[in-house]
Order: C-alpha cells, then sequence, then structure tokens
C-alpha cells in the first residue's frame, strides 16, 4: 500500500509520544495496524510488549485480526524471522490489545492482593447495578428515617416531591455516577461543595467567575457581531439612516465590551441595565430599500439584545452579594447532599462486597488505586515498551491517568478525531484531545509530536466539499490542518451531488389534499420521500474502492441515519415496507417492547403472583390459554367490582360447570398455572423457562407469525438473560421479575436479537452513534428539523467537572426556588458544549458516505423557513434548535442541491399508483380500537351480547375449507402432499389431518427434558450451520481455498466468533460451529461452492409465500430458501441438508434422500421462477456432512 506523507510519518517516526489527529477516512486502522506490524516484524518486538487500547470489543476484536492477519502474510511470504513471528501468532489472544475496562480487570486480578478485595470477583452487569443501587438506596433511607436525621429531613422537604422521595434518589444517583469520572471522586466532591461558601473575594479569584467571565465575552462578541450584520444588511440595501442610528447603538455596545475588557463590573451591570436601542422610523426617500431588509436586520439586531438580555437575567439581575448569599445558603444542603451520596456509596460497595461483584466504575477506580503502588505501576512500565490508544477523544480522565501511571517518557502513540467525540453522556472529555493538541503543536517538548492525517480516503469529492463547506463555519477551530481533503481519483468521477430535501409541514385550508394526508406526520413525509430516493439511485453506478471496480449500488449499499429513532424509525420501516423497501433498524432498544416478550414475562409474573390482573388478562387472551374476548367478558360481567383474578376464580368455581363449558376452561388454567408454580420452585429458572416454551407451545406459535425466526430469537435471548441473572448469584422467578423490570424502568438499552447481517440486502436504519466507524455509498440523514433535547437545565442539581456542584435554591416559606450563580454557570458552560457535540454527531453523520449524501428534513413553514434561515451568511450553531437551523446559512454558498416537497406532492393515490401496496392507508389512519368500558356501557349489556352472539353464531359454508388450515410450511407439505393430492379423502380425514398439521411439535428438546444428553441434536447443528452459511460471505470467503487447510480453518474459526459477538449464535453455538468448520471450507472450495462465489447475485435464506390449490382450495405454501443465486438471466436453486449418510457410496440411499426432498425442491423451484420470473436452471442439494452434491434434473 502507498502511504502518504503524513501517514508514512505516523508509521514510522519513533521515541516520541505521538498524538495523531486522524480525520473521517484518513485510514487510521491501517496506519495504527502498519505501525504495529513494522514493530513486530521488522524491530522484533513481541505483542506482549504492547499494551494497545480502545473502546469496544469489536474494536479490539478486529484490531487483533488485522494483525494477525499481516504477521500470516509475512509467514507466508518467508520474510523476517518466521519462527518468532509464529511465536506471536500463537501469544497474540494473550497480548493486551482490549478495551480500558479489560486492561484494567487484568491488573486488578495480578494485583488483587494491594487492595485488598475478594480475587473470586465478577462483574455485574447494568440490570445488576441497578437493583443493587436500588436495594442500598431504600436501605439508606430507612436508616435516615430511624435515625430521624434533621439534616436528611431538611433536604427531604427542600428537595422531594410531596408523593415520594425519587427526586431525591436520583438526585443522589446522579451525582454519584458523575463523579465516578474523574480519578479522585470524593476529593472533588467536598473541593466543589467548598466552593459554595466562598466570600466575595475567594469568588472573583475562583475558576467560577473565570467562567463566567468566559461565557459574558463570548456573549457580548456574539452581539456586536449581529450588530454589525444589521449595519451591513442597511447598508448593502442602501438604508443610510438606519445604518447610522444602528452605528449609534453600537457606541454603546463598545462602551459596555471596554468596561468589561477593565474589569469594571459595577459600570458595566449599570450599562447593560440601562441601554437603549434606537427606533427604527422608516423615512419616505429609505422606505423601498428599508421594506426590502428590514426582517433580516431586525433578527440581527434582535440577536444582539437578547444576548446582552441574557447577560444581565444571568448574572446581574440583583447585586453580587445576594446571589452569593444564596449560594451561601445552599451550603448546608449541599454537605448533605454529599453525605447521602458517600452513605449511599457504602451500603452499594457492601451489597456488591456480599456478592463478590464489581462493577464497571469500580474496575477502573480500582486498577488506578493499585497503580498508584510503585512496584505495581514499575512492573507495567517495564512491561510495555509501546501504548496505543485508538479513539482518544473518547477518553476520560481516569483512563488518562491510567495510562500516565504507567508509560514512559516517551512510548504513547494517541490516535483519534476530536471532531468525532459524540459520547459525552459516557463521560467522555474531548477537551483532553484538544488540551493535547495545542500543547504538542507548540512542541515546546521535544519528545512529543503531533500529526495530522487529513487526506479522505472514503468519500467522493462532492462529499468532501459539502462537509468542508458546512463545518468550516459551523466548527470551531476547522481550518486547513482539519479539513478534509480527496484521498483516492475514483474512477470514473461517480460524484452525485450532495442533496438537501426540505419536507413542508403546512395545510392550509386552500390546499387540495386528502383528508387522509392531514394524518401524515413528519417522520411518514420524510419516509416516502426518502422511500422515492432509495428507489431512483438503486441500479445507479458506484465505484467501490474495496473490489477496484464499478458496480450498481445495491439495497445494503444504504443506509439511514437518525440523531435518535424514537417516533421515526419505526415509521419509516413501516413507510418502507409498503413501498417494496426491505428495511432492518439497529436498534439497541425495544426488546422489551416486543409483543413475544412482553406476554411471556407476563407469564412469569402470573405464575410468580396471580393476583395481577392486567399481566393475568394479558396471557389469558394469548395463544398460550386462547380465551376470546367474549369470554373473558363473560368473566368480567359475572363479578364487577372485586379484581379481575378474583372474577376468574369465582368463575372457574361455578357449581354448574360442565365438560367443555368455560367454567371448566378457566379451572384448567388455573390447574396449569399452579403446576407451573410448583415447577418454579425447585427449577433452575432457564430451565423453567425452556419447560413454560415447551409446554405452551409459545415458541412454535410465535414462529408460525410473520418475523417468526427474529421472535423466536428474542424468546431465546431471554434464557440467556436468565442464565446471567442466575450467574451472579441471583436467584429465584421473583428476583428474575424484578432485575427484567429494572431494566425496562432505568431505559438499559437492550435491542432485539440482530438476525441481519452485513452482507443481507436490506436498507439500514441506524442512530448516528450506531453508525460511527462505519461507512456506506449511500447515506440518508433523515430528521434533521427534530428539535434538541435540552431537559438536563430543568435538573435540581447540576454538575460540571471544572466548575463543581451547583444545586438549587428553595425558599419554602415564599413557595418558590431558582437557580444560583453556581447553576448558572454550569448551565450555560454545559449548554455549549452539549451543542459543540451536537456539531460533531452532524459531523459524523455526514462523513460515512462515500458516494452520494442525502440530508433530510420536515419544516413548519417552508416559505418563511427559507426566506428566514437561508438569508443569514453565517450559521448560528450554538443557538440552534435543530440540525436544519445549523446548516442553512451555509448551504446557500455550497454546492448542495435544495429540493423542497409540499404537501401536494405527498399524496396518498400517489403512493398507491406508483409504489405498488394499497396497504399505506392503514398506516396513515392509525386506527386505534378502543374497547374501554365507557364505550361498551354506551351499548347496553343486552344489545351487546345480542351483537355478540350474533357474530358467534354465524355459519361456514365450506366445510372443507375450514378444516384445511390456510397456510403450510413446505417441510409439512413435503410430508402430507401424497395425501392431499391423490386421495378422495371424507371430512374426518380432512380433519384428522387439519389437526396433525396444526400441532407443530418439532420444538426443541429442552435441557431440563434431556437427562443423559450433553451437545447438540443434528437438528440443532443444522440449525447452527444453516446460520453460519447465511452471514458467510461467498465471494470473499473464495480466497480461503488457495491457503492451506488449518488458516483456511482458522478463518472461518475467527468469522464464527464474530457471529457469537454480535450475538447471531451463543457461545455453545459457537463452540458447536467451530467444531464444523470444515464443512464451510470443503463447501466453500467444492466446484458449487466456487460457482457460487462467481454469480451475478446471491439470495440467502429468502422467505417466500406460493399460493397452491388444494381440493379446489386456495393454500399458502410458506417457506425459506437457503440459497439460489443468478447466472445471467437464469437461476441456481441449493439447498443444504445435515442428513447422517450411513454408507455415502450406496446409489440406492442417495436416490432415497433425493427422492424424499424431490417435493420440496420444485415448490423452491417454483416460488423462485414466480417471485423473479427467471427459469430456475439447476436444483441442488448439498450434504454438508458427506460433501456430496446431488443434483435434480
Amino acid at each position: 500500500m502507498k502511504w502518504t506523507e503524513k501517514q508514512a510519518e505516523a508509521i514510522e517516526l519513533r521515541h516520541k509520544n505521538m498524538l495523531v489527529a486522524a480525520a473521517a477516512g484518513s485510514g487510521k486502522t491501517a496506519v495504527l495496524v502498519e505501525r504495529i506490524k513494522q514493530l513486530i516484524i521488522s524491530e522484533g518486538v513481541s505483542v506482549s510488549e504492547l499494551l494497545v487500547v480502545t473502546f469496544t470489543n469489536a474494536a479490539a476484536a478486529e484490531m487483533r485480526e488485522k494483525i494477525i492477519q499481516a504477521v500470516t502474510s509475512e509467514i507466508e511470504n518467508n520474510s523476517g524471522d518466521t519462527a518468532f513471528l509464529r511465536k506471536q501468532l500463537n501469544i497474540i489472544y494473550k497480548a493486551n490489545i482490549s478495551t480500558f475496562h479489560a486492561f484494567a480487570l487484568e491488573v486488578i486480578r495480578r494485583f488483587f492482593h494491594i487492595i485488598g478485595i475478594d480475587p473470586n470477583f465478577k462483574i455485574c452487569d447494568e440490570a445488576q447495578q441497578i437493583i443493587l443501587q436500588a436495594k442500598a438506596m431504600e436501605q439508606l433511607f430507612e436508616e435516615l428515617f430511624e435515625e430521624e436525621n434533621q439534616a436528611f429531613i431538611e433536604f427531604l422537604n427542600n428537595y422531594a416531591s410531596s408523593k415520594n422521595e425519587n427526586a431525591v434518589k436520583e438526585m443522589i444517583l446522579e451525582v454519584y455516577k458523575t463523579i465516578q469520572s474523574v480519578p479522585e471522586p470524593w476529593d472533588w466532591l467536598d473541593n466543589s461543595i467548598k466552593n459554595m461558601a466562598v466570600s466575595e473575594e475567594e469568588f472573583l479569584k475562583s475558576e467560577l467567575f473565570k467562567e463566567i467571565k468566559q461565557h459574558i465575552k463570548r456573549e457580548l462578541h456574539y452581539a456586536r457581531d449581529n450588530y454589525d450584520k444589521s449595519i451591513e444588511v442597511f447598508e448593502e440595501a442602501g438604508a443610510v439612516k438606519f445604518a447610522l442610528k444602528c452605528k449609534e447603538d453600537l457606541i454603546t455596545i463598545e462602551d459596555i465590551i471596554q468596561r468589561f475588557k477593565s474589569d469594571d463590573f459595577e459600570g458595566f451591570s449599570e450599562a447593560v441595565g440601562r441601554i437603549t436601542y434606537a427606533r427604527m422610523v422608516t423615512t419616505k426617500d429609505e422606505k423601498q430599500a428599508f421594506d426590502e431588509v428590514k426582517e433580516l436586520a431586525a433578527i440581527y439586531r434582535e440577536r444582539c439584545k437578547e444576548a446582552l438580555k441574557g447577560i444581565k437575567q444571568d448574572y446581574f439581575i440583583r447585586p453580587l452579594k445576594e446571589q452569593l448569599e444564596d449560594m451561601h445558603k445552599v451550603y448546608p444542603y449541599a454537605r448533605t447532599l454529599s453525605m447521602l451520596v458517600k452513605r449511599f456509596h457504602d451500603l452499594y460497595r457492601k451489597e456488591k462486597d456480599e456478592k463478590k461483584l464489581i462493577d464497571f466504575n469500580d474496575i477502573e477506580h480500582y486498577a488506578l488505586q493499585i497503580l498508584k503502588n510503585d512496584q505495581a505501576a514499575a512492573e507495567y512500565r517495564e512491561k510495555f515498551k509501546y501504548i496505543f490508544i485508538d479513539e482518544y477523544q473518547d477518553s476520560n480522565v481516569v483512563q488518562d491517568t491510567l495510562v500516565a501511571a504507567i508509560k514512559r517518557s516517551n512510548n504513547v502513540f494517541m490516535v483519534g478525531d476530536v471532531k468525532q467525540s459524540i459520547y459525552k453522556f459516557r463521560l467522555a472529555e474531548p477537551e483532553l484531545f484538544m488540551d493535547k493538541y495545542e500543547n504538542f503543536k507548540k512542541q515546546e517538548n521535544q519528545l512529543d509530536a503531533k500529526i495530522d492525517l487529513n487526506f479522505n480516503f472514503r468519500s467522493k469529492g462532492n462529499v468532501i466539499n459539502a462537509v468542508n463547506d458546512l463545518f468550516s463555519k459551523l466548527m470551531e477551530g476547522y481550518d486547513e490542518d482539519a479539513a478534509l481533503y480527496k484521498g483516492v481519483p475514483y474512477k470514473g468521477e461517480w460524484d452525485y451531488p450532495v442533496e438537501l430535501h426540505l419536507v413542508d409541514q403546512k395545510i392550509t385550508e386552500d390546499m387540495e389534499v386528502d383528508e387522509e394526508i392531514k394524518e401524515l406526520k413528519a417522520a411518514e413525509k420524510e419516509a416516502f420521500i426518502a422511500g422515492k430516493l432509495i428507489k431512483e439511485s438503486l441500479g445507479k453506478t458506484i465505484f467501490d474502492i474495496k473490489k477496484n471496480k464499478e458496480r450498481p449500488l445495491t439495497k445494503r449499499d444504504v443506509v439511514i441515519l437518525m440523531r435518535g429513532q424514537k417516533n421515526y424509525a419505526d415509521k419509516f420501516q413501516q413507510i418502507l415496507t409498503e413501498m417494496d423497501i426491505p428495511t432492518h433498524i439497529n436498534d439497541s432498544d425495544g426488546y422489551f417492547d416486543t409483543l413475544e416478550i412482553q406476554i411471556f414475562l407476563n407469564l412469569l409474573r402470573i405464575i410468580d403472583n396471580r393476583k395481577q390482573d392486567i399481566p393475568l388478562i394479558s396471557v389469558l387472551h394469548s395463544s398460550i390459554f386462547g380465551f376470546t374476548v367474549e369470554e373473558l367478558a363473560e368473566i368480567r360481567s359475572t363479578c364487577k367490582n372485586a379484581s379481575y383474578f378474583h372474577a376468574f376464580n369465582r368463575y372457574a368455581e361455578r357449581a354448574e360447570a360442565k365438560s367443555g363449558c368455560l367454567a371448566e376452561k378457566c379451572t384448567e388454567a388455573l390447574t396449569q398455572l399452579k403446576e407451573w408454580k410448583q415447577s418454579s420452585e425447585f427449577m433452575p429458572l432457564d430451565q423453567l423457562i425452556w419447560k413454560l416454551l415447551w409446554d405452551t407451545g409459545y415458541y412454535t406459535f410465535v414462529g408460525a407469525l410473520p418475523g417468526g425466526t427474529q421472535r423466536q430469537a428474542n424468546l431465546r435471548a431471554l434464557i440467556d438473560k436468565a442464565v446471567q441473572f442466575q450467574s451472579a448469584q441471583m436467584k429465584g422467578l421473583y428476583g428474575f421479575i424484578t432485575y427484567v423490570d429494572a431494566i425496562k424502568d432505568k431505559k438499559v438499552p437492550m435491542g432485539q436479537v440482530t438476525l441481519v447481517g452485513e452482507n443481507d440486502d436490506v436498507v439500514r436504519i441506524m442512530t448516528i452513534h450506531k453508525s460511527k466507524g462505519l461507512e456506506f455509498p449511500m447515506v440518508i440523514v433523515a430528521g434533521m428539523g427534530r428539535r434538541f433535547n435540552n431537559a438536563n437545565s430543568r435538573k435540581p442539581v447540576d454538575l460540571h467537572k471544572n466548575i463543581g456542584l451547583g444545586l438549587r435554591y428553595v425558599d419554602r416559606e415564599k413557595h418558590f426556588y431558582k437557580k444560583t450563580l453556581l447553576q448558572t454557570a454550569i448551565d450555560n458552560k454545559r449548554k455549549k458544549e452539549d451543542m459543540e457535540e451536537e456539531v460533531r454527531i452532524l459531523y459524523v453523520a455526514l462523513t460515512r458516505a462515500q458516494d452520494k449524501l442525502i440530508l433530510l428534513g420536515s419544516v413548519r413553514d417552508l416559505e418563511k423557513f427559507k426566506e428566514t434561515k437561508g438569508a443569514f451568511e453565517e450559521p448560528d450553531a450554538l443557538r440552534a434548535s435543530c440540525y436544519l437551523d445549523m446548516i442553512m446559512p451555509s448551504v446557500s454558498g455550497s454546492d448542495i442541491f435544495v429540493y423542497c416537497h409540499d404537501t401536494q406532492e405527498i399524496s396518498l393515490e400517489h403512493v398507491k399508483n406508483n409504489e405498488g401496496k394499497g396497504r399505506l392507508r392503514n398506516l396513515l389512519n392509525e386506527i386505534e380500537l378502543n374497547l374501554s368500558s365507557s364505550k361498551f356501557s354506551s351499548l347496553g349489556e343486552k344489545a351487546l351480547y345480542s351483537k355478540i352472539d350474533k357474530q358467534l353464531s354465524f355459519k361456514y359454508g365450506y366445510e372443507y375449507a375450514r378444516l384445511l388450515k390456510s397456510k403450510f410450511s413446505v417441510s409439512k407439505l413435503n410430508q402430507i402432499s401424497d395425501l392431499f393430492l391423490e386421495q378422495d379423502m371424507s371430512p374426518e380425514t380432512y380433519e384428522k389431518l387439519y389437526y396433525e398439521s396444526s400441532y407443530d411439535t418439532s420444538l426443541a428438546i429442552p435441557q431440563f427434558a434431556q437427562s443423559q444428553k450433553s451437545g447438540f441434536t443434528a437438528a440443532e447443528r443444522g440449525t447452527i450451520m444453516h446460520s453460519v452459511l447465511e452471514h458467510w460471505d461467498f465471494k470473499e470467503g473464495l480466497h480461503i481455498c488457495s491457503q492451506e487447510k488449518e488458516k483456511a480453518l482458522r478463518q472461518v474459526r475467527s468469522f464464527i466468533a464474530q457471529l457469537q459477538e454480535k450475538q447471531i449464535l451463543t457461545i455453545e453455538e459457537a463452540e458447536e460451529a467451530g467444531k464444523h468448520a470444515q464443512m464451510i471450507v470443503y463447501f466453500q472450495c467444492s466446484e458449487l461452492g466456487k460457482r457460487l462465489a462467481g454469480a451475478d447475485e446471491i439470495f440467502k435464506e429468502t422467505p417466500f409465500n406460493l399460493m397452491k390449490k388444494i381440493k379446489e382450495e386456495d393454500i399458502i405454501v410458506q417457506g425459506m430458501i437457503d440459497c439460489y443465486f443468478r447466472e445471467a438471466d437464469e437461476y441456481v436453486l441449493l439447498d443444504y441438508k445435515t442428513n447422517k449418510v450411513h454408507n455415502p457410496k450406496d446409489p440406492d440411499e442417495i436416490l432415497y434422500l433425493k427422492e424424499t426432498y424431490r417435493e420440496q425442491i420444485t415448490l423452491y423451484r417454483e416460488a423462485i421462477e414466480a417471485v423473479k420470473g427467471g427459469k430456475v436452471k439447476h436444483a441442488y442439494i448439498y450434504l454438508m456432512n458427506e460433501g456430496i452434491t446431488i443434483e435434480y434434473e
């Protein structure tokens, strides 16, 4: 590979601390790996002498894999000391290539005795933390109430609500969690509280006052700059008199600024308080000129006025002495809060110690505590010749202090991009990077070096130009060193223009719009525009740099990015699905909101405690017990005033109960719940869940629903969570339910199990945060008109690492509260930092694009928005309410193409006629059936039951069709096809067949039922291998055929490990798949595997529904095709089988297998030809165990 001059310098420079500022797409990972490779290969540095830290396990695994590939390549080329290099491959999995937490854990396990903790400790996950913290908090409050602690009572009176103490508990937790990001949290807290009691003289020398002065200085410059612009606007329009009036005002503003610069704060306060502005009264000679620019000039002048008004209200509304007195009055409450936090910490630590647990914050703080020991620190300092920190912009002070404890004077290599620091919510501190950058830039220390990598090897010219145009005005310090430069001369120069699409939400009375269109929300409108743009772009030529060739754009090349997914991602998925665009939401949330998990958790709840009406009704109405709405209403009607559980019990006890009636159905349900309750008292939790899935048939049931594979994966994940719960020495069904509720209540990110691989041909929908580090040929940044969340400014407690802790002033006698001077300073500082982070988040979003970048946002009044936002020359990033506010002033001077879409363009008929499906109406209307009791009661009980009876008494005229299922799986139809197609069956035979085919008993035998079994069944093993093949890239995998067997197997196993990391496979499944890695190698290297790799297009795990006629009735055959591929205009079908063949050389046995699956292959062939409209020229089954290919004529 040819390196740029700066890349080569970053790779080759030695004996210095290096900070590499690597812009988006500049190849930082390649540079980092090459530097490590050269140290190992050329300089004989062992991987055991390297510390490489990053921030995610996936990034660490990728880094390790790249180093393995580089070293392996050298061995194959017989270069260097091959014995030494082979040794590096043997020890690389023990090397310190990991996250900060993983390295800190190693330090703790090595030196646990220094801090006196149990060496058998375990790590508690976030949900366990929440439970233990809640327990410690309850104990804290009980103790304080028992003590009748007056300081605590006073604190509650000031800061708790009249209903409960939750607000105070949240304050304690927020302070506790925030201070964990500093090396000495308790010293920091003590010092912060002392700063509330400062005198006026001390205040004027404090960091707090410095921060206030910095904020005032920024606001004054902002005010003056905007007034200057109003003068320019008037002068350019020829409204000279108005310009002169503004200049008179500007003299006053300059006087205020000079008073501030000379520290005349009393005079400054007076001047700000009495400032007045000239009235803009138009004159006849300048009326036309004034009218043309008055709105724009007024906005500039208003900005200035608001800035000066804000300074006055924030800091000079009252004398400084009074404001400091407010802080002094808050001081004792802050001391109480500190006491509460410390006592909570002690109780929480006690809870963890009893269970031999440590949490993630403990890991770094314990390691830091250990490395204060000179012997421990010296051992690591001696061990590591080189230290590498990837994504340095995401570090915090604790992590930086950890490295400082073990580094030498010149052996730290830091790489990152402060413009992509977007994890402040995880307490990342981009200031660390910026401070080092400025210090290294000065070159005061000869052992420090700064290198800028700014050639972008990812994006096309138009994307790079748009990014530079926007961020040179948006981002502070975006200079020549920070700007992006085109790194690759793409062949063909397929430079697509960057586009901004503005969607109008305004609907006026005179617009001829369907009523249904008024239901379209911003997300739905944007989704429709996005769908149109995607359809127009698919098939267009792009240049694939990795493959060094042109190719058409596919769906998997497209990503839709959003700042947040709530209320947006689901709408996009719905609309795009209606437009025949398959999507996948890369969600870190929503697992517990899925129907199958909600119902199954409700089942666990009522097994633990049946006296819960909502969970009980949910489970009774589900497929588990199958009660209809009418039956549930009947039960309620007999006992209206008691709980539903009581009514249910009463109904089951009715004396007139007869076989088959509703009362007996209730009795059976209660009996079953009692049996499960008994099982829950002695069975391990994971085995109980398997038993319930088995007993209820629920696993099979959800598998037959749309998205069944995903639903079953979610249920399996619940078992994994149960195992995880038990492994932390937590027990019991009630404990597990509490554990799950804690995850839900605290909104711990918990996404659905990911079944979509990176090669699946679907459009991805993800948050901007999730996209960091990724790249896509086509990027749509949606929701750019959505307002930012400013919830932080309303909290009673504020913290900032440089300023301290701020607490709200409460006057109970006068019934009001207000921010203290300290809180105001923190609030203003954080607002600035939050908006700076929003700019960086936008930068990350735009720099994901390789070929095509589309920006998409909705505005409430498009015409007004264009007139105002587009008129400014400079963006007002720190006061923006959304991303559109940020970018619009810069768009007019850029090459970005702007498209406007009004509501008339997005008509429902347009969607129906041009996008193929008419079901969108249901989504747009969003009809909700409200079955509340108030609506029922209006019918009257007699009328209601009459209506229900009429519906239930309906007789269907086609009894045969009733007995025949409307949908069959291919495997089921394969089993019964002869009966259906050849026999003249009676209704009784039909009915028998119906019931036999209605209940799938193929659910895998759960662990509790396998007394002597170990390992996986053949069927389970087949499912695992199918999953591996589904995600395997046959085109990329072809290269393994030219390698020695061991290396090929190692690469396959590495791929399987990645599937386990992505939670596509469990640990056990990954281990099982690894044992059979040779199956993948043998198939990939077979003639059929090579042919598959060379195909024009590959389709894997493709679901289908095919209409078939049986006995003159239409039924739907549902199936999943393992694989088929396109060669020119024809298709080849391939089905994998993991059957054991007793004698592979016996032609009769092979023929038997072939005939067994003939009907299945025929159905698959018909489905492909129906969907694709092309001929299936060849069809094969491949026997994985034997490596045998069977062809169908």
